[in-house]
């Protein structure tokens, strides 16, 4: 079975057919309490994903927060600005930032 994501981006950069290569989540999750007492879970996610018009693929970084109020309610808050960048450029990013001791 085959996950396929059609990504739609702004600047007529066209509709982007994708193939879920693989996706990822960290091994711990970031948890603090906000302002009000609630508690705020961060899921940042690594979606692996191959053009289904080019032979290339791309990594997209979509995220959600799961806000757990005083009373035990749990409210979803999903990312809506999440990047996705080509695996070359991503690739390039993270030996730039090895290489200066950041990771």
């Amino acid at each position: 079975m085959d996950v396929e994501l059609n990504f739609s981006f702004g600047l007529d950069a066209g509709r982007h057919p994708c193939k879920v290569l693989g996706a990822f989540l960290p091994d711990q999750i970031v948890k603090w309490y906000d302002a009000n007492g609630n508690r705020v879970e961060f899921y940042p996610f690594m979606v692996i994903v191959e053009s289904n018009e080019e032979a290339c693929s791309s990594v997209w970084l979509p995220y959600w927060h799961l806000v757990t109020h005083k009373d035990g309610t749990t409210k979803k808050k999903y990312g809506q600005w999440a990047p996705f960048i080509d695996s070359d450029s991503y690739a390039s990013l993270m030996a730039k930032a090895k290489a200066a001791g950041h990771l």
